[in-house]
């Protein structure tokens, strides 16, 4: 395994990458090919491949440039063509129709997501303590949420008791008027310290394992791809997750049809930039490895055919 050892030799990382003769199999295929596509971007490269989370955004990149222009045998036309202002996309491709595509590649990490559980569990503990006090103007409500610093009671005003993200947020900016500071504010270094502590250990500990929470990993990649993309292309987000995951996001499609990720989409996209989704799960089975593209289409879909 020529490339893969040109990248990774002698490279100490604190998980479990290089242990499993299959990935390291497969991985050493996508560089092969990225090597075929632009040996000098290959060759630049490496040193992302010294840092795990760089490691893991990298071999993002290049299995869905893998999928694309190998397994689904569509022409790579150029690596990080321009994007929007300043901004280069991952790489672009023409489909079996000749229609030309820009591709932004986007890999959730499970750092990420070990802080998003933290702030959670906090978060939960505050809205453990805020009571609906009144309903009458449903789905408007008030509610009453004591201080974590000084337990007196707040009252704050929702505007949609049923949709757990807007009650979230009115809890985060609520201000105690008697500390006059942000109730959510008080246990950011208590958070920190947490954060810092579990990233510090590797990504599985005794077996745990971890799966990504679908709508957030989806939502993030969203928001960051929009500035990248330029108005009136075909342009496609490949989001992704790396091969110690567990279970990828596109069950996350598969349960309602991509509705959910439409409505993500029509949140953010506000100039209709994004042209399609495609959630990408590389596992391992007992057949070997197999690529499980969701496509989503928003306007129009990539044709493999």
């Amino acid at each position: 395994m020529k490339h893969f050892e040109e990248y990774f030799k002698g490279i100490q990382y604190n998980d479990d990458f290089g242990r499993f003769s299959e990935w390291n199999e497969e991985i050493n295929r996508w560089l092969f090919f990225v090597q075929s596509v632009d040996a000098t971007w290959y060759e630049s490269n490496k040193r992302r491949a010294r840092d795990s989370k760089q490691r893991d955004e990298l071999l993002g990149e290049y299995k869905a440039l893998y999928y694309i222009g190998s397994l689904s045998g569509c022409q790579i036309t150029e690596i990080e063509p321009l994007g929007n202002k300043e901004h280069k996309n991952d790489f672009s491709f023409k489909d079996k129709k000749d229609f030309d595509w820009y591709v932004e590649v986007k890999t959730p990490s499970w750092r990420g997501e070990v802080s998003k559980e933290i702030d959670n569990d906090y978060l939960e503990k505050l809205q453990k303590n805020m009571v609906i006090v009144d309903s009458t103007q449903y789905p408007k409500g008030k509610a009453e949420i004591s201080c974590p610093n000084c337990s007196k009671i707040i009252v704050i005003e929702l505007e949609n008791i049923e949709r757990h993200e807007d009650v979230s947020e009115t809890i985060k900016e609520t201000k105690c008027p008697t500390c006059k500071q942000n109730i959510w504010n008080y246990s950011v270094k208590e958070r920190a310290v947490l954060k810092k502590e579990r990233l510090s250990k590797p990504q599985f500990i005794n077996g745990e394992g971890r799966s990504f929470s679908d709508k957030d990993a989806v939502e993030d990649a969203i928001k960051k791809s929009i500035k990248q993309f330029v108005i009136s292309r075909n342009n496609l987000l490949i989001i992704t997750h790396n091969m110690f995951a567990g279970l990828g996001i596109g069950l996350f499609a598969s349960m309602d049809g991509g509705n959910s990720i439409k409505k993500i989409v029509e949140k953010y996209d506000t100039d209709q930039l994004i042209s399609c989704i495609c959630l990408l799960d590389v596992q391992l089975t007992e057949k070997g490895i197999k690529f499980i593209p969701v496509f989503i289409p928003v306007t129009r879909q990539p044709d493999f055919d």
